[in-house]
């Protein structure tokens, strides 16, 4: 039997979306997303990756609290960290183009998304920049 390994999240970013290059030149982002579960539980938070022209595209459009809609797969790295124990960090790496919601509005008045409901909780701290692909 094959295996799918398929996502698709709804939700807002944590932070804009971070610009990296590898050492060949090739364009990549990351960011953070946190998705409600309950109303009364706290966001789940998901860390965000995307390549190329979907990297270049999130760098543009995706700022901190967009409403978002992301459908990608699940990569897992694992690496020692500074106190020598092993860390294991979960991405999802985007498939396509992000799709953003409308512009947030309160009612029938529009309003700037920095301003709008956001989740409570933190996003994920950054990834260490010298981690190995």
């Amino acid at each position: 039997m094959s295996s799918i390994n398929m996502v698709a999240l709804s939700g807002r970013l944590g932070r804009d979306f971070e610009r990296h290059e590898t050492a060949d030149g090739k364009v990549w982002a990351r960011s953070a997303m946190a998705v409600d579960v309950r109303k009364d539980a706290p966001p789940q938070w998901f860390n965000l990756k995307a390549w190329g022209k979907v990297a270049e595209s999130c760098l543009t459009h995706g700022h901190k609290g967009r409403r978002i809609l992301v459908r990608g797969r699940l990569e897992s790295r694992t690496f020692e960290g500074d106190d020598k124990k092993k860390v294991t960090i979960v991405s999802v790496v985007l498939d396509d183009f992000p799709e953003y919601a409308s512009p947030p509005r309160r009612g029938n008045e529009v309003v700037d998304s920095a301003n709008d409901e956001w989740p409570t909780g933190d996003p994920p701290t950054s990834e260490p920049e010298d981690i190995p692909f």
